[in-house]
């Protein structure tokens, strides 16, 4: 009985995975993807909207606070360039904020329709077991770099997922990137060498399985802003301090 309801829960989810997929195919740009992502189960418009307004704000007070002190001082070159500073430093936390509340609802796009993508997963691994052999046939020293040469992640993306939006192509793309297949491939050296590729196949996914669940989406969280935004106001305050007198 547990047994069968673990297949349709599987299912179930499987299915949901699917529905997702689909859903996705009609987002053709990222606020569609931040707008509709309540669909998927995303809160994209809680994060994307609440981190930048409280960038935004924190930026334009310190910009108006470093205005009002050259105001109250010496205008100079000196002045002026820390003016700006304290600008640049505004627009860039603002706009990496933007980059990083956006991957963080990509890679939290990418977890929700994962199980959709795990025969996908198991093919990059079938791929990447077989040019790994190619290599250690060659006696080729096998590092990221060597492996990059030979297997192209993005166009495997792409070929495989066309009717997806680029943006969560790139989401696809970014999250293999981030596995670290030399740590894997090193202990798998001879499976591979003796023949044996499908056992070689499915240890890596595991490993990459476990790796993309346990490292990637469970460490894709906000909590960057605990250390950005004191950052950001540390520096600001410091340039007004030194340079607006």
């Amino acid at each position: 009985m547990t047994r069968r309801y673990d297949t349709d829960e599987q299912n179930n989810q499987q299915m949901a995975s699917d529905n997702r997929l689909r859903l996705l195919e009609q987002i053709d740009s990222p606020w569609k993807l931040i707008r509709q992502g309540s669909k998927l189960g995303i809160d994209g418009v809680k994060h994307f909207f609440g981190l930048t307004f409280l960038f935004g704000v924190v930026n334009g007070l310190l910009f108006l606070a470093a205005i009002i002190k050259l105001f109250f001082s010496t205008v100079n070159t000196i002045s002026i360039i820390g003016l700006l500073l304290v600008a640049l430093v505004g627009v860039g936390a603002i706009s990496y904020t933007i980059y990083r509340v956006n991957r963080y609802i990509i890679l939290n796009t990418i977890q929700f329709i994962y199980q959709s993508l795990e025969p996908f997963f198991l093919k990059v691994c079938g791929k990447v077991i077989d040019k790994s052999a190619k290599l250690f046939e060659n006696n080729t020293q096998l590092d990221n770099r060597a492996l990059a040469q030979t297997i192209d992640f993005s166009k495997l993306v792409h070929e495989e997922f066309q009717k997806l939006p680029r943006l969560i192509r790139w989401g696809i793309t970014f999250t293999l990137e981030l596995v670290p297949f030399m740590d894997i491939l090193i202990e798998l050296k001879s499976d591979v060498r003796e023949g044996h590729r499908d056992d070689a196949v499915q240890k890596l996914f595991e490993y990459v399985d476990e790796f993309i669940q346990n490292t990637v989406f469970a460490k894709n969280n906000n909590d960057w802003v605990w250390w950005g935004l004191p950052l950001n106001m540390a520096i600001s305050i410091i340039l007004m301090i030194m340079m607006i007198k």
